[in-house]
């Protein structure tokens, strides 16, 4: 049995829009748990493009969720996830990604990498 997460957490996820009630909150949430690892950042493109579509795979029925056109202010964006919510249902379970599907990285190794190559600027802090 996995775990609960919000629809909203999801959806943010799957189409990209941050209508998470918890705001990039719940996407830290929902991410961290697939993947088993607390990421920073800089890692939730990554981990967001494995998760996504794992998503869907455990829920088929998101597959028909578009992107909404033409949205404009926060209220009509509260009112696509209120009726998605009423759509699909307040919660959904979630299952962690398949062993060796993520592959956690060193945060400051990937920073560097994300970045192409430099370490110009990055000063780690170390605390024990």
């Amino acid at each position: 049995m996995g775990k609960q997460f919000h629809l909203s957490d999801i959806i943010s996820c799957t189409t990209g829009h941050l209508i998470s009630t918890r705001h990039i909150g719940g996407v830290y949430d929902l991410l961290g748990y697939m993947t088993g690892v607390s990421l920073m950042t800089h890692q939730l493109g990554r981990a967001n493009k494995l998760c996504a579509l794992e998503l869907l795979i455990q829920h088929p029925q998101l597959r028909e969720v578009a992107s909404p056109k033409g949205l404009t202010g926060e209220q009509q964006w509260l009112d696509w996830r209120d009726e998605l919510v009423a759509r699909y249902g307040e919660y959904l379970d979630v299952e962690p990604l398949p062993a060796g599907v993520y592959e956690a990285q060193d945060p400051i190794a990937e920073l560097i990498a994300v970045r192409g190559g430099s370490a110009e600027g990055i000063i780690p802090v170390v605390i024990d």
